[in-house]
């Protein structure tokens, strides 16, 4: 996780919150599709791809673009990628966020699927970065993250920062 937590320092602007500077939507959308077609072509029917992010509407309220789901077949539960808006940063789910802790994701995914997975985000430039850890405080520079506590209902998290819903 050292390299991931660098990276994650890197992307995070201290005056941007939903999105980082320079930020394209329809280049994201088109790299986004992308890597749900390829998961599809690796995993087969059922997997889908939603985008959270719809600008036109002015819904940006998250940091993150949309998830793609992956069905279960060798895990124990379906598999959820969320595609942060922050390129290239993509969170790794058993389930929902947050249903399971590390341990119980490191039971429960197969380690097959995982690697598909892994090989197919770094196939299309971006990075897979693992839940658990980044349920911890968020402590960068963004003052506007740090102050969303009243409307998150806890102090806001590393996932908060980059794959969760802000509710601006």
């Amino acid at each position: 996780m050292g390299d991931h937590w660098a990276l994650l320092r890197e992307l995070d602007d201290p005056e941007r919150v939903e999105t980082p500077r320079g930020f394209e939507f329809l280049a994201a959308r088109d790299r986004f599709r992308r890597l749900d077609r390829g998961l599809a072509e690796r995993f087969g029917t059922g997997v889908s791809g939603e985008l959270e992010l719809q600008p036109e509407t002015n819904n940006v309220n998250s940091s993150y673009l949309g998830r793609i789901v992956i069905p279960a077949d060798l895990s124990i539960d379906r598999i959820t990628l969320s595609v942060s808006n922050f390129f290239p940063l993509v969170g790794l789910t058993l389930g929902n966020p947050g249903s399971y802790d590390a341990q119980e994701e490191a039971d429960f995914l197969d380690h097959r699927d995982r690697e598909k997975i892994r090989e197919t985000v770094a196939g299309h430039g971006y990075v897979l970065i693992p839940e658990e850890p980044l349920w911890i405080p968020y402590d960068g520079p963004n003052d506007a993250v740090r102050d969303r506590e009243q409307h998150l209902g806890h102090p806001p998290s590393w996932w908060n920062r980059y794959f969760g819903c802000l509710y601006w």
